[in-house]
């Protein structure tokens, strides 16, 4: 019975943070960011799920079944790709993602989100004032080639995921 009275006031108290949290405008226009950004987002991946795929994104999934053993390894792999991608997609063919959506799900669309959902923190982190980050975060949000890049096989979401991570890590540990 006294769990049951303590887990219920440890929700209270969540309950009660969140409504503080977005109390602060700041906050609230995050929220909305990021509902935007996944709203934008969700309607071209579900635009372009099943299209087939451009020739440089064919090649590093093809590089990355290579990988998975799919297709012979004798094939024709694209030396003037990076590897990094295509082993990583391959690990999802070795244990049984083989669905072309899922895989852009996984591989494309998340990476995207997390992408500027690191850029909020990067920029809030390097500037006092958040709604520089707010502002940026938007515009980067529904910049073209950020949209378009989310939606393919590539390596520029990912990579930049890895660069806001250092970036992160530079000003908040160094």
């Amino acid at each position: 019975m006294e769990n049951k009275i303590e887990e219920d006031e440890k929700i209270k108290k969540r309950k009660e943070k969140i409504k503080n949290w977005l109390k602060n405008p700041h906050n609230l226009a995050l929220v909305g960011i990021f509902i935007f950004v996944i709203l934008i987002r969700l309607y071209y991946f579900f635009l372009t799920k099943n299209q087939p795929l451009w020739w440089d994104e064919a090649e590093y999934m093809s590089t990355a079944k290579s990988f998975a053993g799919i297709i012979p390894l004798d094939y024709h792999l694209a030396l003037n790709r990076f590897p990094g991608f295509p082993l990583l997609a391959s690990l999802f063919y070795i244990v049984g993602i083989n669905n072309e959506v899922v895989l852009r799900f996984l591989l494309a669309f998340i990476p995207s989100i997390i992408t500027l959902v690191l850029m909020y923190f990067v920029l809030v982190s390097m500037y006092p004032d958040k709604r520089i980050a707010l502002a940026s975060t938007l515009i980067f949000s529904v910049l073209w080639e950020h949209v378009f890049y989310s939606n393919r096989f590539h390596t520029e979401n990912l990579s930049l995921v890895f660069e806001f991570l250092a970036i992160i890590v530079l000003f908040r540990v160094y």
